[in-house]
């Protein structure tokens, strides 16, 4: 399990809160727990092993969220997962959700108290062990993402095995002799999942359903964006782009693509400074650099068009594309022989872009 997904790290502990549930009701068990030794073994070799071949994973894990922000976002994102899971209505590919500054803030101090209750309330229902085991299930299993600090906050899919623990609660009513109430949650479940079912149809569909819950989400509008992009409909795709960069202006990827859009709509200069902010947000997006290039050639700035696609190639040497650009706007601006040795090195690394030579400018 840990070679397919690290998360699979909850495993001991899981195994732990199931060999503590039998132990409320058979205490000659605690010996069970002893039997774990090889799952903690496997788990510590392999942080270890990671921490010695991926050190560069773990330092942008903690370049990404202070240890304050992320306990407090992520008590705010336990009962969120308890809410969706419960009650999924308003799933969204991407969620609404902001980072907390710490545990003092109200929310996820609220959060952080609504959760322990669960966990007062599980330890004292030992009458119901398959109950009061739901919520530690729930939180142990979800502890890889709630501790590790990712980019996206939340996302729905991540409480999927911990959703585990709604089963056992469901159990419990059936072993109680509540099996009508039982089906009439598996109900209303069923019915919640199968709504989503249309949301999924498209990338569009997907993305616009993310915007109408997530207005505020930058990332959720950059998508939209793209999926409008690739269908075609440049109208629509500079719209959710000029969102997104208006509620993130530093977001590079989303200034690239709005300059790519003012580019193939004939609007150089705009897309030459939608570039620019790309490069400034993020100098190592080369596709960026490659596009400010063009954007200049199109204008005629022959000089600050090479400028930029020698940047580029400082970060990606090998890239045909970006020879053939350099080689193209030297040609144009009279540099015969570095225009021919750089469109000869894009044959070299790739044959077939010579069917892309376009014909050179008359003089």
């Amino acid at each position: 399990a840990l070679l397919s997904k690290a998360t699979a790290l909850s495993l001991p502990l899981a195994l732990l809160a199931l060999d503590a549930n039998r132990m409320l009701g058979d205490r000659q068990r605690r010996g069970a727990v002893l039997e774990h030794g090889t799952f903690w073994l496997v788990a510590l070799l392999y942080v270890i092993a990671y921490a010695l071949l991926v050190p560069a994973g773990l330092e942008r894990s903690e370049q990404l969220r202070e240890w304050a922000p992320q306990a407090a976002t992520q008590a705010k994102a336990l009962i969120h997962y308890i809410t969706v899971a419960v009650m999924p209505v308003r799933l969204s590919v991407h969620q609404q959700f902001f980072q907390a500054d710490g545990l003092l803030q109200p929310a996820p101090a609220l959060a952080l108290l609504t959760f322990l209750s669960l966990l007062g309330v599980a330890i004292r229902g030992r009458a119901f062990p398959l109950l009061a085991l739901s919520p530690f299930w729930f939180a142990v299993v979800l502890l890889p993402t709630l501790v590790v600090p990712l980019h996206i906050l939340v996302n729905d899919h991540r409480p999927y095995l911990a959703v585990f623990a709604l089963a056992l609660a469901i159990a419990v009513l059936v072993e109680k002799g509540r099996l009508p109430l039982a089906i009439a949650w598996c109900a209303i479940l069923g019915i919640a999942s199968w709504q989503r079912h249309g949301d999924w149809a498209s990338e569009l569909t997907l993305w616009a359903d993310a915007v109408t819950k997530g207005p505020l989400m930058a990332e959720s509008h950059y998508n939209l964006g793209h999926a409008h992009h690739v269908a075609g409909d440049l109208k629509r795709a500079r719209r959710a782009y000029e969102e997104s960069v208006r509620l993130s202006p530093d977001y590079a990827r989303a200034q690239s693509n709005l300059g790519a859009v003012y580019r193939e709509t004939g609007d150089p200069e705009r897309a030459a400074e939608a570039f620019r902010r790309a490069v400034r947000a993020d100098p190592g997006l080369v596709e960026a650099r490659n596009n400010l290039g063009l954007s200049l050639a199109a204008q005629g700035r022959y000089a600050e068009a090479v400028a930029q696609y020698r940047e580029a190639l400082e970060l990606r040497p090998e890239q045909a594309e970006i020879w053939l650009n350099m080689g193209l706007a030297l040609r144009d601006q009279g540099e015969t022989q570095k225009a021919t040795r750089a469109l000869q090195r894009a044959v070299r690394l790739e044959p077939e872009i010579k069917n892309r030579f376009p014909a050179g400018k008359r003089r």
